[in-house]
């Protein structure tokens, strides 16, 4: 018998049964649940101010320390629950939309938002939206895909003469 064999007793005294502390620690500091939670009051504040027009959420988001523009739509993603990956696999914006603009209506008004990124063919996954763990702990200001995804997910439902 080898000098190394250990008794199941032994293997347990010794062994790591479940993720070592290191571990456990490194992945709360990824974890978006905890962000998602502790910023939810901020993001339904966010959308009940922002009434005077279908794009008023930008100027607070704009504003905010607390709610940068990838972690407002991270919590439309998942209210939503329509996430980047789920995007990332619909053809390009302009086979649904004719010449990029989708046309929607809010509070009985037709109004028209001319998409600038996502007409065209690009990657729409939660890396390329800053909507991933890392991303969201670091905090990125709204950029030109991340409104275009924004309006989508805020209007699509009510867009009108459009494929999608």
């Amino acid at each position: 018998m080898s000098k190394y064999a250990r008794t199941l007793k032994e293997l347990k005294e010794r062994a790591v049964l479940f993720w070592p502390k290191e571990l456990i620690e490194r992945e709360a500091e990824v974890s978006v649940l905890p962000l998602l939670l502790e910023t939810q009051d901020k993001f339904i504040s966010v959308l009940t101010l922002a009434d005077t027009g279908p794009d008023a959420w930008k100027k607070f988001v704009d504003l905010s320390e607390q709610m940068k523009g990838n972690l407002f739509l991270k919590h439309l993603m998942v209210l939503s629950d329509f996430a980047g990956e789920a995007l990332n696999k619909l053809p390009p914006f302009k086979n649904y939309f004719k010449n990029g603009v989708m046309e929607y209506v809010w509070r009985e008004k037709v109004y028209a938002y001319q998409f600038k990124v996502i007409h065209e063919r690009t990657s729409l996954n939660n890396s390329a939206l800053h909507v991933n763990g890392q991303s969201l702990i670091k905090g990125y200001a709204l950029n030109e895909k991340m409104e275009d995804v924004i309006m989508l997910l805020l209007h699509a439902a009510t867009s009108i003469g459009d494929t999608l």
